[in-house]
């Protein structure tokens, strides 16, 4: 546990550290000095060119890196369709630092205190993704094939004809995802949990660490794992413990249906009647 909590307190130092030297590069974007201090409104509008940097993988070493982030800023609703709730974030942050100083030091800001905004900022930006992984769930539940927690190929790449700005990943891309299911080749389909939790949906190029979708996945198995407190049990048990698991869309007390548990009992007659739990059979049950 010591040795987490000093891995965990060693990453918010460099990722805090980061994102000082790259707000000395968004200074030198917009010509500013860092021993100068900046208005407010100015300090919010470099901490959004910091987010944006991320988010665009500029790392703003070069003057054509800064060109095209300056060049993208006005349109990043468009490149970014989140970007007005990530920004107000930003504002967020930096009101609530503005307010823990004195009064005569809150409408001009150091360098070292919009470099502390950044760093909030840094920090706080895999909550605000939070939502936007929500959303992309949410928008394929809706296209979902008959409760299976999968979307037909063919609906995925539907929703793109209507403005869907997400769901263009190449059949090779979703395939080396783990997303694409062919156990029926003439209709090839989405697991949805999986495509949430691909590296397509994460943002940022930090060089220490992506934002990416949290797996519900894992608490699901992990909360399995407790309840049977065994690596393999018998499916009638596994079934039961599953309709008692609460999800993040589904409540506690489901009822399987009967497919479910005719899948579940061939996997466990794979495996002297018990259903591995760490197999890659249940995990596509569970998907």
């Amino acid at each position: 546990a010591q040795d987490v909590a000093a891995f965990a307190m060693a990453l918010r130092y460099f990722i805090r550290d980061e994102a000082r030297e790259r707000l000395s590069s968004v200074y030198a974007t917009f010509g500013a000095r860092p021993d100068e201090p900046v208005p407010a409104a100015r300090a919010g509008v470099f901490a959004e060119a910091l987010l944006a940097s991320y988010i665009l993988n500029e790392a703003l070493r070069t003057p054509a890196s800064r060109t095209k982030l300056t060049a993208t800023l006005p349109r990043m609703t468009t490149v970014y369709p989140d970007w007005n709730r990530t920004t107000a974030m930003v504002w967020k942050v930096l009101a609530s630092r503005r307010a823990s100083l004195p009064p005569a030091e809150q409408e001009a800001l150091s360098f070292g205190r919009v470099a502390d905004v950044v760093g909030d900022v840094s920090e706080g930006f895999g909550g605000s993704q939070v939502e936007d992984c929500a959303s992309v769930k949410a928008e394929l539940l809706t296209l979902e094939n008959q409760g299976t927690g999968r979307v037909r190929l063919a609906d995925f790449y539907q929703d793109t004809l209507y403005g869907n700005w997400r769901f263009t990943e190449s059949q090779d891309y979703l395939r080396s995802l783990g997303a694409l299911d062919m156990a029926n080749p003439q209709e090839p389909s989405v697991i949805i949990p999986n495509y949430v939790a691909g590296q397509s949906n994460c943002v940022g190029a930090s060089r220490y660490h992506d934002v990416c979708c949290v797996s519900e996945c894992e608490a699901l198995f992990a909360q399995l794992e407790r309840v049977l407190y065994a690596p393999a049990a018998p499916p009638e048990q596994v079934a039961a413990a599953v309709e008692d698991l609460p999800s993040a869309t589904v409540p506690r007390g489901r009822k399987l249906d009967g497919l479910l548990r005719q899948r579940l009992r061939a996997i466990a007659a794979g495996h002297a009647g018990r259903v591995p739990l760490s197999g890659r059979l249940f995990a596509q049950w569970m998907h």
